[in-house]
């Protein structure tokens, strides 16, 4: 479920984050023009937001006038990963599932995307897989599938609607959501007549965790695996004391 709209939002750190978040998930350098044109804003309040966030160091500005992601951008994210000590507390998590041969993935969704905070399968360290995959569209996964089942319904239907709707066809999305909503997992056709399977970890959900390449003969085995590691998982991460 997602946290409500507070009585009065701050609208300016809600366009802030927004023009933040496009920056993050750039190949290139944007342009003022593309993002307002992108994110519906208006040309000088988008001009205003990108000279203040590289004030603050979290965009940077290009000789050619356009923006990247700032060096406090890399600060902010390598401290929530390695100074949070979220590495550390999970990885022997991660190291008990890979045991069982297949790709394991750990992510979170914000908006319309699944950012991956870890994907690694066997025979790669695991400390590798960290920061390793980086944003992927929800209704293409198993993770985002499993955590846009815990949405509301006219949450789904706008994100469905929205920007990714190309990357998989609605009837499918639906019935995937449907099934995950009934069994408590999602289940999504991976590689090679195998299935890619989530679980919701946290309640409420925090992110989801998922194995690849699973053959059908093996996902009843391997659910309730991903829901006990995802339930610890959960308490590693949202535990106040640590």
């Amino acid at each position: 479920m997602k946290n409500p709209l507070p009585a009065q939002p701050i609208q300016g750190l809600t366009d802030g984050i927004a023009v933040l978040t496009r920056l993050a998930v750039s190949r290139a350098p944007a342009a003022v023009t593309s993002l307002a044109r992108e994110l519906g804003f208006e040309l000088t309040r988008t001009n205003r937001i990108l000279r203040t966030l590289a004030h603050l160091g979290m965009a940077y500005r290009t000789k050619s006038r356009k923006y990247i992601a700032g060096a406090g951008m890399y600060v902010l994210a390598a401290q929530s990963m390695f100074g949070s000590g979220l590495i550390e507390r999970t990885k022997p998590v991660f190291e008990r599932i890979i045991k069982h041969g297949y790709t394991t993935a750990f992510g979170v969704l914000w908006g319309d995307i699944v950012s991956y905070l870890y994907h690694g399968g066997p025979g790669m360290p695991v400390a590798q897989g960290f920061g390793h995959l980086g944003m992927y569209p929800s209704v293409r996964s198993s993770l985002g599938i499993v955590l846009l089942a815990a949405r509301e319904d006219d949450e789904i239907r706008d994100i469905i609607a929205g920007a990714y709707r190309q990357h998989a066809r609605i009837s499918d999305v639906v019935r995937y959501i449907a099934f995950a909503r009934e069994h408590g997992y999602s289940s999504v056709p991976s590689q090679r007549r195998t299935r890619s399977i989530a679980v919701i970890a946290g309640d409420p959900p925090y992110g989801a965790l998922a194995c690849s390449s699973v053959p059908h003969s093996d996902v009843k085995r391997m659910v309730p695996i991903l829901k006990d590691a995802g339930d610890t998982l959960a308490r590693l991460l949202t535990a106040e004391e640590v």
